[in-house]
């Protein structure tokens, strides 16, 4: 395996772990500003930090 590709699988591997402890601020860390997420419900724009926590808050508080 190249260099790079050890570095996307372990970057991949780190956003895993952040995403499965549930801490909306964990994830928010990996979005690189201005980021949008699409979902059934239709596109995001965010443009700062705090509008990205609080939509992984909602999507990870909310039930399945």
């Amino acid at each position: 395996m190249s260099r790079d590709e050890e570095a996307i699988t372990r970057m991949f591997n780190e956003y895993v772990q952040a995403f499965q402890t549930l801490e909306s601020h964990a994830v928010a860390s990996y979005c690189h500003i201005p980021c949008m997420f699409i979902a059934p419900q239709g596109a995001r724009l965010m443009t700062n930090p705090s509008e990205v926590e609080t939509l992984l808050t909602g999507m990870m508080s909310s039930p399945t």
